[in-house]
């Protein structure tokens, strides 16, 4: 029976170490706490090219030490808050949200306060501490206090590139703040995957111009 058992356990193990890289691209409503261990472990393995290896654990993965850090990095954020709410759309515009900040801690603690040491994040433990939440949600107020704004003009050289350079993507697209960069990033993400569009190649430039990112949309304020 224990060998039954033992090997029912190796195939969930097995069956979850191959689907977290699904999981981690979940749409915000489907996420859980297994969603935000499954991104932090590609996070992990994107920045240290080395697979996670998990607390000794007997039983699947939903009984490891891992999954109960997850829930309880879930719960600190939530707060109870989600289960408060009763209309569908406010509870999905609140996931969304929610969803956006538990990413955005994840790549803080990799992408900011971890980067260039030689020994990055070791383990979701850390995450977990009151201290360190508290730390990266000062990071994350001064930060949006100092972001752009959506409405704000785009660099008049970058305009005049276009204007010489890309003058029909305004017969296409708008494109006259900063935020209309951000629906740019989404054309080409669902609908040129060969990035050979117009959109694709405004895009490029605006990065070449460093308002763009090199990867991702840019974060804007909504003030």
């Amino acid at each position: 029976m224990e060998i039954i058992m033992e090997n029912d356990y190796k195939q969930e193990w097995q069956k979850f170490l191959v689907k977290i890289y699904d999981w981690a691209e979940d749409e915000p409503k489907s996420w859980t706490a297994v969603t935000l261990l499954s991104y932090f472990l590609v996070k992990y393995k994107t920045v240290n090219e080395l697979e996670f290896i998990f607390t000794a654990c007997k039983k699947g993965p939903m009984q490891s030490k891992e999954i109960k850090d997850a829930t309880k990095i879930w719960k600190m954020f939530d707060r109870d808050r989600y289960s408060s709410l009763v209309i569908k759309e406010d509870k999905l515009t609140y996931k969304e949200q929610l969803v956006g900040i538990l990413k955005e801690y994840i790549n803080w603690t990799f992408d900011v306060k971890f980067r260039g040491r030689e020994t990055n994040v070791t383990g979701l433990g850390i995450f977990a501490v009151s201290n360190f939440m508290n730390e990266f949600l000062q990071w994350r107020k001064a930060r949006m206090t100092a972001l752009p704004r959506r409405n704000d003009p785009l660099p008049s050289q970058f305009v005049a590139w276009v204007e010489s350079n890309a003058a029909i993507i305004w017969k296409k697209q708008q494109l006259a703040v900063l935020d209309d960069l951000n629906a740019l990033y989404n054309y080409v993400e669902a609908y040129d995957p060969a990035r050979i569009s117009i959109e694709a190649v405004v895009l490029e430039k605006s990065r070449e111009f460093g308002i763009m990112p090199k990867q991702g949309h840019m974060e804007l304020s909504k003030k």
